[in-house]
């Protein structure tokens, strides 16, 4: 009889919900497809959960297993590393491999990367089945030395080119019974990600999508997408569905598998929320009729109802920078009228500091977001994620990129909304246990604050164009009336910024003066490291895209507001604010600065 390795992969999540572990899912449906690996191995369950470390089942895994696999993302890095050195502790002999979207590709990069994580054996790059499978096939007498696509510190190999995209099938996880224990035995809300095809055409400077798949694109066999539909439909536990696809809407089959996620959304008894990793850039033959199917059908965040699309900026220049120039924005306009001429809302999704930005180049992306008449402007702050063109030293060095660290802690992360708003109610801030003496209990984000078109004072210019757009525009107390103005946007900006330095709107300079301390203290502040100490700026931060606390502060102190907006908007009311809040809870406004049904 054989004496089968055992093997725990994980991929930990940290959301309000958690997701399914689809990627290391797609490791051991391939795996197990091949017969060697059947005879000589068993796959433990995987972990997902972001409480890992505090789950005694968890640990008897880690002590079990003579292979770790670890997914790497910016946001559960360090809480690997914390991983993987306790199950160093447990199995001095055990193997760790690293994958995911953060083992550097770049070959110095990645020599630091190994150094500072010697309980790491070995490191996959890119997309990882095939290496993963030939890794396990040649282990047993190959030891740790020659798998392609592959390199490891005890040997000071380099990272070679990293596993392009074949023809090879895309697992199907949810269909072989990977994640049927998981999702029988969960109490809790669950997510699950899946995909129709692999690849992204593009190469966005601050995405990994189409450096990571080598641009080509692969799709996934039909009748296995659409059987991977009914078999995560069929869970009531799982609440939201994401197709993981970077473009889709492209072919006809789309159309097809949304069509099929309606039909087995009416054999549910409770509702589920749809989401996409990315529709088709340009506007694809198929993506408007798909958007059509999901306004008809499904409700978006917190209850509204809404087409959004992503164009990032409506600056040429920024969009050069950014490595969108193949990708057109007027495309998406006529799709754009039409929706709005049916009533359907438009969200645009923006990212906010971009290299190339300027005050003036965001006053056009704002400008133009209102011609349109947007109904809520969705904006990102620009943090760089590893293996993308932004975290390349040519491209920092060519548009004049300086960079900080942001610490994240872990346990003021994993706090719920509605602790925050308690927390503000009462006063009583809270603060992290968290020293920053162990890597693993914060995030490690890297931010943008300098470059060729702006210093972290020019940033400091656009952030306040956003908090003003976003606490009059946003969150529809002033909307009616700026779209009626006969003063452009910036020419409203900057009434409303002389008013306050004047000393005539003292509630909104109040306002701005909490949203400059949260910059300054976060991205803005000329620092190699922050460390972030407080939940009122995790929270701005990474939870509520640098928005601050306007719809609650207005909503308690509307006729202080309405006092001061009327020296810009004399006819200005408040009726439409207090119809749409009127029944909510507070917190829940936290959550958008839209409508809160």
């Amino acid at each position: 009889m054989v004496n089968k390795k055992k093997i725990f992969l994980a991929s930990i999540s940290f959301s309000a919900y958690e997701w399914l572990p689809y990627a290391v899912g797609c490791l051991i449906s391939y795996a197990n497809k091949n017969a060697f690996i059947n005879k000589n191995y068993e796959f433990l369950d995987p972990g997902y959960r972001s409480d890992s470390l505090e789950l005694d089942s968890f640990h008897e895994s880690l002590k079990q297993a003579d292979i770790l696999g670890l997914t790497n993302w910016v946001w559960n890095q360090n809480y690997n590393d914390r991983i993987a050195k306790i199950y160093k502790a447990y199995r001095p002999d055990g193997v760790v491999i690293y994958g995911g979207v953060n083992v550097p590709e770049n070959k110095t990069v990645a020599e630091d990367y190994m150094t500072d994580r010697p309980y790491v054996d070995i490191y996959f790059v890119g997309p990882a089945e095939e290496t993963f499978k030939n890794f396990l096939i040649n282990y047993p007498n190959k030891g740790l030395a020659g798998h392609e696509g592959t390199f490891t510190p005890k040997e000071n190999n380099v990272v070679k080119e990293k596993t392009r995209l074949t023809s090879a099938p895309i697992p199907s996880p949810y269909l072989d019974g990977t994640f049927d224990k998981i999702i029988v035995n969960e109490s809790r809300a669950l997510n699950a990600l899946f995909e129709t095809n692999r690849g992204c055409p593009y190469a966005c400077s601050f995405c990994d999508w189409g450096g990571m798949t080598k641009s080509k694109i692969v799709r996934k066999d039909k009748q296995e997408v659409l059987d991977t539909i009914s078999s995560i439909m069929k869970y009531e536990n799982i609440e939201r569905i994401e197709i993981g696809d970077a473009n889709f809407g492209i072919v006809k089959e789309d159309v097809e598998y949304t069509l099929h996620i309606i039909e087995e959304k009416k054999k549910r008894k409770n509702d589920i929320y749809l989401s996409f990793g990315g529709f088709a850039k340009n506007g694809g033959k198929y993506t408007e009729e798909i958007m059509r199917l999901m306004n008809d059908n499904f409700y978006g965040h917190h209850g509204r109802k809404f087409v959004k699309l992503s164009f990032q900026s409506h600056s040429d220049e920024v969009l050069k920078v950014a490595q969108r120039s193949n990708i057109k924005n007027e495309k998406l306009f006529p799709m754009m009228k039409r929706f709005q001429n049916d009533g359907i809302e438009i969200d645009a999704e923006v990212i906010i500091g971009l290299p190339g930005e300027t005050e003036d180049t965001w006053f056009t992306t704002i400008q133009q977001n209102m011609d349109f008449n947007i109904n809520h402007q969705k904006s990102h702050p620009l943090w760089v994620v590893p293996n993308t063109p932004m975290a390349d030293s040519e491209y920092r060095k060519k548009y004049k990129i300086k960079t900080k660290r942001i610490y994240v802690p872990y346990d003021l992360d994993q706090y719920k909304t509605k602790d925050y708003h308690n927390s503000r109610i009462s006063n009583k801030e809270i603060k992290t246990k968290c020293d920053f003496t162990d890597p693993s209990e914060y995030q490690n984000l890297e931010f943008i604050y300098q470059c060729y078109s702006f210093d972290n004072k020019k940033l400091m210019k656009i952030y306040d164009i956003w908090f003003w757009f976003n606490t009059l525009y946003n969150t529809k107390v002033a909307r009616k009336w700026m779209l009626q103005s006969s003063l452009s946007a910036k020419e409203q900006f900057y009434k409303f910024i002389n008013l306050i330095e004047a000393g005539k709107m003292p509630f909104f300079a109040e306002k701005l003066k909490e949203y400059r301390y949260a910059f300054w203290n976060t991205i803005g502040k000329d620092e190699p490291i922050t460390k972030l100490e407080s939940l009122y700026l995790v929270n701005i931060l990474t939870k509520f895209s640098m928005r601050g606390n306007e719809v609650v502060d207005l909503f308690l102190n509307q006729s202080k507001a309405l006092s001061e907006l009327k020296l810009i908007y004399p006819d200005i009311n408040f009726e439409h604010f207090k119809k749409i809040h009127k029944d909510s809870d507070l917190y829940r406004m936290y959550f958008v600065t839209a409508e809160v049904i």
